[in-house]
């Protein structure tokens, strides 16, 4: 007769409940497990329905590599213990499942989070995309329906464990420093070589006894240990860094890349706000520079239309025939890594309006003042003759306010004239 059975306890305690990695992301899973009546004989690991391995004694612990990114991961842990029996085959074992699902998590075109959990005796997730009817779904069999507390379907209590979303990421994530788990294994590294970026560490984990970890070129080494033990190092360049167990001899590579920094772009011409008259024409300037590699091509466009690559410096384009309304001008920068950087600007083009003078008079002996019409934002040039044949400019400005005043402090006692234009387009 098999005695009552008595349900263990098992906690995941790596990664965190909602963790969120980068692409492709690597982690150790890592539990601790307890029985109230006896021992716990493994911890085995799954992945949605997929065993990721048994592990049979402290630390619960086994390594994943190379998840992709995905909307929602499923896990789950079994805790198994030895139950007592007085039948001919001795011992059995008896186990728990501790069933553990997460909801999926879809990002709709609004921005909005849609979250949905699941039903009783199925998980059946499911979500649309907003705008193009895709469906997202999730389905798996329950032993027990968990969201954060229920119960046991014969009524017993269980409080659920939650696991966190592990694989998910979003574009618009930045990078952030990572760690990746090599498992140390009977004769053996497991994966043999790893790729990963500066400032991204790898965290070895023994899984058999009498092992190290030292690099080829005495970056670090560990000593011999057991089963239990783990060691991270960080790598802060870029290279190949070789390594072995030195006491027998089995071999593995970390390869670090450096992180590819964006190129930079700014527009020289024209600067942002610029104010024309039409028919407008001007000529599209830009530097860009990129600090770790090379720039391959500059773009520009006017709204969402590309007016042509430039490949090499400068970096320039005419653009002709602009008719009066709002324009926004980009140039867009590549490097040999593949990644862009946008800057923008905007300029409004203007029928100019007709010039007229207004408001003439002496203001004091040596002052004469006067307003003109003005179209702000453009340029414009006052000049003065004693003879209305030879003309001096004595002020040029960009118009600020409809109408301008002037006034000229050094006139003489003799007869002046003045007279304004509006200069050409820069």
């Amino acid at each position: 007769m098999v005695g009552a059975a008595v349900p263990q306890t098992v906690t995941i305690t790596n990664p965190p409940d909602g963790a969120v990695l980068s692409a492709p992301a690597s982690l150790v899973l890592k539990a601790t497990a307890a029985s109230s009546a006896g021992s716990v004989t493994n911890v085995q690991f799954f992945e949605g329905s997929t065993v990721l391995g048994s592990v049979p004694a402290t630390p619960n612990s086994i390594p994943v590599n190379g998840l992709a990114a995905a909307q929602s991961v499923i896990r789950r842990t079994r805790a198994c213990r030895p139950s007592s029996s007085t039948g001919q085959n001795g011992a059995k074992v008896t186990c728990f499942s501790r069933e553990l699902y997460e909801p999926v998590i879809a990002l709709t075109s609004n921005g909005e989070w849609l979250v949905l959990a699941g039903v009783a005796g199925l998980l059946a997730l499911q979500g649309e995309k907003q705008g193009s009817g895709e469906r997202l779904a999730a389905r798996a069999p329950l032993d027990w329906i968990i969201i954060m507390k229920d119960s046991h379907p014969r009524g017993r209590p269980f409080l659920g464990l939650l696991f966190g979303v592990v694989g998910w990421t979003l574009g618009c994530l930045p990078l952030t420093a990572a760690t990746v788990t090599v498992g140390i294994y009977n004769y053996y590294f497991s994966p043999s070589t790893v790729t990963i970026n500066v400032n991204d560490s790898v965290e070895w984990i023994w899984y058999s006894d009498y092992h190290n970890s030292t690099s080829t070129t005495g970056l670090w080494g560990t000593g011999l240990y057991n089963t239990g033990y783990t060691y991270t190092y960080m790598f802060s360049s870029a290279g190949s860094f070789p390594y072995s167990c030195t006491y027998h001899g089995f071999t593995g590579t970390v390869m670090v890349q450096a992180v590819n920094v964006p190129p930079t772009v700014i527009i020289t011409n024209p600067p942002n706000g610029r104010v024309l008259s039409a028919p407008a024409s001007l000529t599209l300037g830009a530097t860009a520079a990129d600090a770790d590699g090379s720039v391959t091509n500059v773009q520009f466009f006017q709204g969402s239309t590309s007016l042509g690559n430039v490949a090499s410096a400068p970096y320039s384009k005419a653009v002709t025939g602009l008719a009066a309304g709002s324009y926004t001008f980009s140039a867009v920068a590549s490097d040999n890594g593949g990644l862009t950087t946008t800057n923008s600007v905007s300029v409004s083009v203007i029928n100019p309006s007709p010039l007229t003078v207004s408001a003439p008079r002496r203001v004091s002996a040596s002052g004469f003042a006067f307003s003109y019409a003005a179209d702000v934002g453009l340029r414009y040039v006052v000049q003065r003759s004693a003879d209305l044949k030879n003309w001096v400019g004595v002020n040029t400005n960009t118009a600020a306010t409809n109408p301008v005043s002037y006034q000229d402090n050094s006139t003489s006692g003799a007869a002046e004239y003045y007279r304004v234009a509006r200069l050409p387009n820069p």
